[in-house]
């Protein structure tokens, strides 16, 4: 039986808008918690996936 191939689909997404990024902090190691925005930005892009 044969397998039927189809293309992948790669979805690249960057994190919501973080507390820190409404202060133009920037972090590498630390973890930083979403501003509201952040928070519904995350919710879209879950629905939209």
């Amino acid at each position: 039986m044969a397998i039927a191939k189809r293309p992948g689909t790669l979805v690249l997404l960057r994190h919501g808008e973080s507390t820190w990024n409404l202060e133009n902090l920037f972090t590498g190691w630390t973890d930083v918690p979403l501003s509201e925005r952040g928070v519904q930005e995350a919710i879209e892009a879950g629905r939209l996936m």
